[in-house]
């Protein structure tokens, strides 16, 4: 059974729908942080070593904004933490952004960990109907 799991992880596209690590980064006093190695063995769930052994394709990085953020305040942070994975795609050369399944399709065939990105709570959008299609220009391809 081992065997035919690991073949198969090989074959298809394992996605998770939801990784912390950004608001982990940010509660870590990191999120300014613009060279984060993910390809050492962190104490985190997510990093390129535990990934990779898990057969992990896909990782939709959550960009998590707590209730208690104000409009102002929600909007910066997710600000903030879409330039914080951005960061990490552009310091990790296993990792590419995905805007669509088919850049997951593409960077699976290239071997490489797609980062797409989702919000956790649509308070930075405000009342301002305009930051939906500039959170969609910055690779946000879900909102809760």
């Amino acid at each position: 059974m081992k065997n035919r799991a690991e073949k198969l992880s090989k074959e298809i596209i394992i996605t998770d729908g939801h990784i912390d690590l950004p608001y982990k980064l940010y509660k870590d006093g990191l999120i300014n942080e613009k060279k984060i190695n993910l390809n050492i063995d962190s104490n985190g769930n997510f990093d390129i070593p535990k990934a990779k052994t898990g057969g992990l394709n896909s990782a939709f990085m959550s960009i998590y904004i707590p209730s208690d953020k104000k409009e102002k305040e929600a909007f910066e942070l997710s600000n903030s933490l879409i330039e914080l994975v951005q960061n990490i795609i552009e310091f990790n050369e296993d990792f590419e952004a995905a805007l669509s399944p088919k850049d997951v399709i593409h960077n699976f065939k290239k071997k490489k960990i797609s980062l797409p990105m989702g919000m956790e709570n649509g308070s930075a959008i405000g009342e301002n109907i305009k930051n939906l299609k500039l959170f969609f220009d910055k690779g946000i391809r879900y909102i809760t």
